[in-house]
């Protein structure tokens, strides 16, 4: 592949990269981005074998150089796209919906490889993990709504009462009596 970067103004030429366990990329030598072909990252990933369970965030140490401005595909000149991969990561993945090659900033395969979510990257640009980011990142904000109004104390009690209603077996009962009980009080 005889192609430039699609980050560094430089236009750096990316060269070929294939570390230990890896899939084959293009690397750029001064921004430090890689290159991902969909061929090469599927080819790797059925080598791999089953997909790891996700890690928790180890420490967050890396340092991210996430790409500001929209670039164009290294291998088609398609329009890259940012998605992205987890709420909890500070960084966009870089998608090309022509021919589905992912550029990665400096450091961010190190993330996702700590993270086990290397081995997961096509699934990622998916309607169905962009939709499941997106409620996870709705039930968060209705979250801290909910708290910001009924104060930091009734928020704990609430939430310690709504962890315990989820292990009961009559918990329909349960929110019908509250309801019940409360109605009768009007």
């Amino acid at each position: 592949m005889n192609v430039k970067c699609p980050k560094c103004v430089k236009s750096t030429q990316l060269r070929f990269s294939q570390p230990t366990g890896q899939p084959i990329s293009y690397c750029c030598g001064t921004c430090d981005g890689q290159f991902l072909t969909a061929d090469n990252y599927i080819s790797w990933q059925q080598r791999l074998g089953a997909i790891l369970p996700e890690k928790p965030d180890a420490d967050g140490s890396f340092d991210f150089d996430d790409a500001v401005r929209a670039m164009m595909c290294p291998s088609c000149s398609g329009i890259m796209v940012k998605y992205r991969a987890k709420n909890d990561l500070p960084f966009q993945l870089d998608f090309c919906r022509r021919c589905n090659g992912v550029w990665l900033d400096k450091n961010e395969w190190n993330a996702l490889f700590a993270r086990n979510l290397h081995d997961e990257i096509n699934f990622m640009f998916t309607d169905g993990w962009q939709a499941k980011l997106n409620r996870e990142r709705l039930a968060r904000r209705l979250d801290e709504l909910f708290r910001e109004r009924v104060g930091e104390d009734a928020y704990q009690r609430v939430t310690a009462f709504k962890d315990w209603l989820e292990d009961q077996d009559h918990q329909t009962e349960i929110i019908a009596w509250l309801r019940e009980s409360r109605d009768g009080r009007d």
